[in-house]
Protein backbone atom coordinates (compact mmCIF):
# COMPACT_ATOMS: atom_id res chain seq x y z
CA UNK A 1 0.00 0.00 0.00
CA UNK A 2 1.43 3.43 -0.79
CA UNK A 3 -0.08 6.55 1.43
CA UNK A 4 0.67 10.15 0.97
CA UNK A 5 -1.06 12.75 2.79
CA UNK A 6 -0.36 16.69 2.71
CA UNK A 7 -1.56 19.33 4.66
CA UNK A 8 -1.46 22.88 3.55
CA UNK A 9 -1.44 26.50 4.29
CA UNK A 10 -0.78 28.91 1.33
CA UNK A 11 -1.48 32.27 0.97
CA UNK A 12 -1.01 34.23 -2.14
CA UNK A 13 -0.42 38.04 -2.09
CA UNK A 14 -0.38 40.69 -4.52
CA UNK A 15 -2.36 39.16 -6.68
CA UNK A 16 -3.07 40.69 -10.17
CA UNK A 17 -6.71 42.33 -9.87
CA UNK A 18 -8.52 45.04 -12.08
CA UNK A 19 -8.96 47.41 -9.88
CA UNK A 20 -11.96 49.63 -10.19
CA UNK A 21 -11.29 53.32 -10.59
CA UNK A 22 -13.79 56.65 -11.14
CA UNK A 23 -14.37 57.50 -15.24
CA UNK A 24 -13.05 60.58 -14.14
CA UNK A 25 -9.77 59.00 -13.68
CA UNK A 26 -9.87 58.38 -17.66
CA UNK A 27 -9.68 54.36 -16.60
CA UNK A 28 -12.42 52.06 -15.59
CA UNK A 29 -10.06 49.56 -13.60
CA UNK A 30 -6.48 49.04 -13.70
CA UNK A 31 -4.39 45.83 -13.34
CA UNK A 32 -2.57 45.63 -9.93
CA UNK A 33 -0.82 43.67 -8.02
CA UNK A 34 -3.26 44.15 -4.51
CA UNK A 35 -4.97 41.47 -1.93
CA UNK A 36 -4.20 38.21 -0.69
CA UNK A 37 -5.85 35.00 -0.45
CA UNK A 38 -5.70 32.10 2.17
CA UNK A 39 -6.37 28.41 1.11
CA UNK A 40 -5.73 25.87 3.70
CA UNK A 41 -6.29 22.31 3.24
CA UNK A 42 -5.06 18.28 2.72
CA UNK A 43 -4.17 16.52 -0.37
CA UNK A 44 -4.80 12.49 -0.23
CA UNK A 45 -3.51 9.92 -2.11
CA UNK A 46 -3.88 6.27 -1.41
CA UNK A 47 -3.39 3.02 -3.30
CA UNK A 48 -3.55 -0.67 -2.34
CA UNK A 49 -1.65 -3.83 -4.08
CA UNK A 50 -4.93 -5.67 -3.22
CA UNK A 51 -3.58 -8.99 -5.63
CA UNK A 52 -0.30 -9.06 -7.54
CA UNK A 53 1.18 -12.09 -8.99
CA UNK A 54 2.73 -13.12 -12.37
CA UNK A 55 -0.81 -14.03 -13.77
CA UNK A 56 -3.09 -11.55 -12.16
CA UNK A 57 -3.35 -8.12 -9.77
CA UNK A 58 -5.92 -5.85 -8.75
CA UNK A 59 -4.51 -2.24 -7.87
CA UNK A 60 -7.56 -0.03 -6.52
CA UNK A 61 -6.51 3.97 -5.93
CA UNK A 62 -8.36 6.77 -4.38
CA UNK A 63 -7.42 10.50 -3.77
CA UNK A 64 -9.04 13.35 -2.78
CA UNK A 65 -8.51 16.83 -2.13
CA UNK A 66 -10.22 19.40 0.67
CA UNK A 67 -9.67 23.09 0.52
CA UNK A 68 -10.69 26.15 2.61
CA UNK A 69 -10.92 29.34 0.99
CA UNK A 70 -10.54 32.75 2.92
CA UNK A 71 -9.77 36.46 1.36
CA UNK A 72 -7.62 37.91 4.16
CA UNK A 73 -7.52 41.69 2.07
CA UNK A 74 -8.64 43.56 -0.72
CA UNK A 75 -7.51 46.96 -1.77
CA UNK A 76 -8.40 50.44 -1.03
CA UNK A 77 -9.47 49.18 2.35
CA UNK A 78 -12.76 47.52 1.19
CA UNK A 79 -14.28 44.65 3.13
CA UNK A 80 -15.79 43.31 0.22
CA UNK A 81 -15.85 43.59 -3.64
CA UNK A 82 -18.57 42.56 -5.94
CA UNK A 83 -16.55 41.36 -9.11
CA UNK A 84 -18.61 43.02 -12.09
CA UNK A 85 -20.62 40.89 -14.43
CA UNK A 86 -19.54 37.49 -12.47
CA UNK A 87 -22.18 36.94 -10.07
CA UNK A 88 -19.23 36.60 -7.47
CA UNK A 89 -18.04 38.78 -4.63
CA UNK A 90 -14.81 38.60 -2.41
CA UNK A 91 -15.16 39.69 0.99
CA UNK A 92 -12.70 39.41 3.62
CA UNK A 93 -12.83 36.43 5.47
CA UNK A 94 -14.95 34.93 3.24
CA UNK A 95 -14.07 32.40 0.31
CA UNK A 96 -15.32 33.61 -3.18
CA UNK A 97 -19.02 33.38 -3.26
CA UNK A 98 -21.99 33.74 -5.36
CA UNK A 99 -23.45 37.28 -5.12
CA UNK A 100 -27.05 37.77 -6.43
CA UNK A 101 -30.65 38.49 -5.01
CA UNK A 102 -32.38 35.68 -3.64
CA UNK A 103 -35.44 34.26 -4.30
CA UNK A 104 -38.22 33.42 -2.24
CA UNK A 105 -40.63 31.92 -5.07
CA UNK A 106 -43.92 32.93 -6.28
CA UNK A 107 -46.30 34.50 -4.03
CA UNK A 108 -49.62 32.23 -4.59
CA UNK A 109 -51.91 34.86 -4.50
CA UNK A 110 -50.38 37.82 -6.95
CA UNK A 111 -48.63 35.07 -9.02
CA UNK A 112 -45.30 37.88 -8.95
CA UNK A 113 -42.19 36.69 -8.19
CA UNK A 114 -40.96 37.41 -4.49
CA UNK A 115 -37.02 38.12 -3.53
CA UNK A 116 -35.52 38.21 -0.15
CA UNK A 117 -34.73 41.97 1.33
CA UNK A 118 -30.80 41.77 2.16
CA UNK A 119 -29.31 43.52 5.58
CA UNK A 120 -27.37 46.15 5.90
CA UNK A 121 -24.14 44.10 5.78
CA UNK A 122 -24.84 42.61 2.63
CA UNK A 123 -22.12 39.86 3.02
CA UNK A 124 -24.14 38.21 5.23
CA UNK A 125 -26.87 35.85 3.88
CA UNK A 126 -30.13 37.04 4.86
CA UNK A 127 -33.56 35.01 4.26
CA UNK A 128 -36.26 36.52 6.34
CA UNK A 129 -39.63 35.50 4.99
CA UNK A 130 -41.53 38.55 6.70
CA UNK A 131 -39.23 41.24 4.70
CA UNK A 132 -39.41 40.38 0.62
CA UNK A 133 -40.71 42.27 -1.94
CA UNK A 134 -42.19 41.54 -5.56
CA UNK A 135 -40.21 44.82 -6.85
CA UNK A 136 -36.97 43.79 -9.47
CA UNK A 137 -34.33 45.57 -8.26
CA UNK A 138 -30.96 43.69 -9.22
CA UNK A 139 -28.34 46.13 -7.72
CA UNK A 140 -30.96 46.54 -4.33
CA UNK A 141 -31.65 43.13 -3.68
CA UNK A 142 -28.12 41.47 -4.13
CA UNK A 143 -26.19 39.94 -1.17
CA UNK A 144 -24.34 36.82 -0.34
CA UNK A 145 -26.23 33.78 -1.18
CA UNK A 146 -23.83 31.86 1.13
CA UNK A 147 -22.70 29.63 -2.03
CA UNK A 148 -19.22 28.61 -2.70
CA UNK A 149 -17.91 29.92 -6.19
CA UNK A 150 -15.07 27.07 -5.90
CA UNK A 151 -15.82 23.37 -4.83
CA UNK A 152 -14.29 22.42 -1.65
CA UNK A 153 -14.25 19.06 -2.16
CA UNK A 154 -12.42 16.92 -5.64
CA UNK A 155 -11.23 14.18 -6.23
CA UNK A 156 -11.10 10.46 -7.93
CA UNK A 157 -11.11 6.98 -7.50
CA UNK A 158 -10.63 3.67 -9.63
CA UNK A 159 -8.67 0.60 -10.17
CA UNK A 160 -6.47 -1.42 -12.75
CA UNK A 161 -6.71 -5.06 -12.91
CA UNK A 162 -5.97 -7.79 -15.37
CA UNK A 163 -5.84 -11.48 -15.41
CA UNK A 164 -3.83 -13.74 -17.87
CA UNK A 165 -3.65 -11.29 -20.55
CA UNK A 166 -7.23 -9.76 -19.50
CA UNK A 167 -6.87 -6.23 -18.43
CA UNK A 168 -9.30 -4.17 -16.87
CA UNK A 169 -9.06 -0.14 -15.85
CA UNK A 170 -12.05 2.07 -14.58
CA UNK A 171 -11.55 5.81 -13.04
CA UNK A 172 -14.30 8.12 -11.62
CA UNK A 173 -13.88 11.68 -10.81
CA UNK A 174 -15.93 13.90 -8.27
CA UNK A 175 -16.89 17.31 -7.55
CA UNK A 176 -18.81 17.56 -4.47
CA UNK A 177 -20.86 21.22 -3.62
CA UNK A 178 -20.06 22.73 -6.63
CA UNK A 179 -22.37 25.28 -8.10
CA UNK A 180 -22.68 27.22 -11.26
CA UNK A 181 -24.76 29.36 -13.01
CA UNK A 182 -26.80 28.40 -15.48
CA UNK A 183 -27.05 30.91 -18.34
CA UNK A 184 -28.73 28.77 -20.63
CA UNK A 185 -31.62 27.95 -18.68
CA UNK A 186 -32.29 32.13 -18.34
CA UNK A 187 -33.74 31.62 -22.25
CA UNK A 188 -35.19 28.48 -21.43
CA UNK A 189 -37.42 29.38 -18.87
CA UNK A 190 -38.71 32.81 -20.32
CA UNK A 191 -41.21 32.32 -22.90
CA UNK A 192 -42.80 35.77 -22.44
CA UNK A 193 -39.17 37.30 -23.26
CA UNK A 194 -37.48 34.78 -25.44
CA UNK A 195 -40.57 33.42 -27.73
CA UNK A 196 -38.36 32.28 -30.06
CA UNK A 197 -36.34 30.29 -28.07
CA UNK A 198 -37.53 26.53 -27.13
CA UNK A 199 -38.46 26.53 -24.05
CA UNK A 200 -38.19 23.83 -21.13
CA UNK A 201 -40.96 21.73 -20.25
CA UNK A 202 -41.46 22.49 -16.80
CA UNK A 203 -41.68 26.31 -17.87
CA UNK A 204 -45.47 24.89 -18.00
CA UNK A 205 -45.66 25.18 -14.30
CA UNK A 206 -46.55 28.77 -14.36
CA UNK A 207 -49.34 31.02 -11.89
CA UNK A 208 -52.71 30.90 -13.51
CA UNK A 209 -55.22 31.47 -10.62
CA UNK A 210 -55.11 32.87 -7.33
CA UNK A 211 -53.69 29.49 -4.80
CA UNK A 212 -51.36 28.22 -7.23
CA UNK A 213 -48.14 27.08 -5.76
CA UNK A 214 -46.31 27.29 -9.21
CA UNK A 215 -42.68 27.22 -9.79
CA UNK A 216 -43.05 30.61 -12.31
CA UNK A 217 -44.59 33.60 -11.63
CA UNK A 218 -47.45 34.42 -14.31
CA UNK A 219 -47.33 35.22 -17.67
CA UNK A 220 -46.43 38.02 -19.35
CA UNK A 221 -43.33 39.10 -16.33
CA UNK A 222 -39.94 37.60 -16.91
CA UNK A 223 -37.97 35.18 -15.05
CA UNK A 224 -35.20 37.77 -13.90
CA UNK A 225 -31.25 36.63 -13.44
CA UNK A 226 -31.44 35.86 -9.65
CA UNK A 227 -30.53 32.76 -7.60
CA UNK A 228 -32.85 30.14 -9.04
CA UNK A 229 -30.29 30.07 -12.16
CA UNK A 230 -27.26 29.12 -9.63
CA UNK A 231 -27.57 25.20 -9.23
CA UNK A 232 -25.74 22.18 -7.70
CA UNK A 233 -23.07 21.40 -9.88
CA UNK A 234 -21.90 18.38 -7.95
CA UNK A 235 -21.15 15.26 -10.04
CA UNK A 236 -19.66 12.28 -10.24
CA UNK A 237 -18.05 10.84 -13.75
CA UNK A 238 -17.00 7.93 -15.04
CA UNK A 239 -14.21 9.29 -16.57
CA UNK A 240 -12.45 6.66 -18.14
CA UNK A 241 -13.05 3.02 -18.99
CA UNK A 242 -10.74 0.59 -20.94
CA UNK A 243 -10.63 -3.15 -21.16
CA UNK A 244 -8.85 -5.66 -23.44
CA UNK A 245 -6.22 -8.27 -24.09
CA UNK A 246 -3.13 -8.78 -24.62
CA UNK A 247 -2.71 -11.18 -27.88
CA UNK A 248 -0.01 -14.38 -25.89
CA UNK A 249 3.03 -14.33 -28.06
CA UNK A 250 2.70 -18.15 -29.16
CA UNK A 251 -0.49 -17.00 -30.97
CA UNK A 252 1.58 -14.81 -33.31
CA UNK A 253 3.36 -17.78 -34.89
CA UNK A 254 6.74 -17.83 -35.87
CA UNK A 255 6.96 -14.71 -37.98
CA UNK A 256 9.34 -11.98 -36.28
CA UNK A 257 6.94 -9.00 -37.70
CA UNK A 258 5.00 -7.91 -34.93
CA UNK A 259 6.69 -8.75 -31.97
CA UNK A 260 3.02 -8.14 -29.71
CA UNK A 261 -0.18 -7.41 -30.48
CA UNK A 262 -3.11 -6.11 -28.20
CA UNK A 263 -7.41 -5.69 -29.35
CA UNK A 264 -8.69 -3.06 -26.56
CA UNK A 265 -11.95 -1.08 -25.61
CA UNK A 266 -11.66 2.79 -24.59
CA UNK A 267 -14.70 4.30 -23.29
CA UNK A 268 -14.35 7.65 -22.09
CA UNK A 269 -17.00 9.90 -19.95
CA UNK A 270 -19.99 7.17 -20.26
CA UNK A 271 -21.50 7.75 -17.10
CA UNK A 272 -22.62 11.16 -15.25
CA UNK A 273 -24.88 11.46 -12.12
CA UNK A 274 -25.65 15.45 -11.26
CA UNK A 275 -28.43 17.72 -10.14
CA UNK A 276 -27.15 20.30 -12.64
CA UNK A 277 -29.46 20.93 -15.83
CA UNK A 278 -27.24 22.37 -18.01
CA UNK A 279 -24.98 20.43 -20.86
CA UNK A 280 -21.86 19.59 -18.40
CA UNK A 281 -21.56 19.99 -14.45
CA UNK A 282 -17.79 19.66 -14.98
CA UNK A 283 -16.87 22.65 -17.04
CA UNK A 284 -15.01 25.03 -14.25
CA UNK A 285 -16.58 28.23 -14.65
CA UNK A 286 -18.99 30.86 -12.07
CA UNK A 287 -21.14 31.15 -14.97
CA UNK A 288 -21.97 28.77 -17.87
CA UNK A 289 -23.16 29.76 -21.28
CA UNK A 290 -23.02 27.99 -24.50
CA UNK A 291 -20.44 25.83 -23.44
CA UNK A 292 -19.26 22.92 -25.41
CA UNK A 293 -19.51 20.00 -22.90
CA UNK A 294 -17.06 16.68 -22.53
CA UNK A 295 -18.26 14.46 -25.25
CA UNK A 296 -19.22 10.73 -24.64
CA UNK A 297 -16.36 8.50 -26.53
CA UNK A 298 -15.95 5.16 -27.35
CA UNK A 299 -13.03 3.76 -29.10
CA UNK A 300 -12.43 -0.25 -30.53
CA UNK A 301 -8.70 -0.92 -31.90
CA UNK A 302 -5.70 -2.92 -32.09
CA UNK A 303 -2.58 -1.96 -31.10
CA UNK A 304 0.46 -3.47 -32.57
CA UNK A 305 4.48 -2.95 -31.96
CA UNK A 306 6.97 -3.85 -34.24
Amino acid sequence: MNFNIEFYKRVTENMLVSVPYPYTSGFSDITSNVGSLQNTGVDVDLVFNVFKSSTYYFTPYINFNYNKQKITELFQGKSYWIVPNTGVSWAVGKPVEFFYPIQKGVNPQTGLMEWYVPGEDITVTRKDDSDVTSTWNSTALAQSTGLKRYSPFVGGFGFSSGYKGIFFDMSFVFNKDKYMINNDRYFFVNPYNFAGYNQLKDVMDYWKQPGDNARYPKYGTVNQFDSALIEDASFLRMKHLRVGYDIPKKWLGVQNFFRSAKIYYLGRNLWTTTKYSGPDPEVDSNLALGVNPNTKQSVFGIELQF
